[in-house]
């Protein structure tokens, strides 16, 4: 059984980094390596839809400076990181709280859609700044989006029995 769709909810960079005695930015960047090691994955398997939930609402109370690191950082990932998606046939779209997402990041994300669209290898799909932190917030989230993308599946999507 391959699933159509993996979601991953970003989170835990800034613990790993901490662990390890390295500052939290670096955890992002640890972050945006698991994220495309996710996506190729997911190519290789043949999984067509990838959504990753990258910036909780519990995300905005964090320090200034941390929020606005994970701000600039991300639309330097979608600039660094466009080509080779294009390159393997990912469609990349976004979801989220346009008041609360910094402009730039939504203008980087929408230029993203743009240069994507004819992709269709894989859709990677950013959640950013709209649901709710924590497992079971993410969860949720997940399945509602999934439901929203694959209306075909009535219910709850359980696990086949062998």
């Amino acid at each position: 059984f391959i699933p159509q769709h993996v979601a991953v909810v970003m989170d835990g960079n800034g613990r790993w980094a901490n662990e390890r005695g390295l500052p939290r930015t670096e955890g992002h960047r640890a972050g945006e390596a698991a994220l495309l090691d996710v996506v190729a994955g997911a190519i290789e398997m043949g999984i067509p839809y990838v959504t990753a939930y990258a910036f909780s609402t519990e995300n905005w109370k964090r320090s200034p400076s941390e929020v606005a690191f994970i701000m600039r950082f991300s639309t330097e990932v979608l600039q660094r990181q466009l080509e080779t998606l294009k390159t393997w046939g990912v469609r990349i779209r976004w979801a989220g709280r346009r008041p609360k997402l910094w402009k730039n990041v939504i203008e980087e994300l929408e230029h993203c859609e743009r240069e994507t669209i004819d992709n269709t290898v894989c859709t990677l799909t950013m959640c950013g700044g709209s649901y709710r932190g924590g497992r079971r917030g993410g969860q949720a989230q997940a399945r509602q989006h999934y439901r929203k993308d694959h209306p075909e599946v009535p219910g709850r999507a359980r696990p086949a029995r062998r």
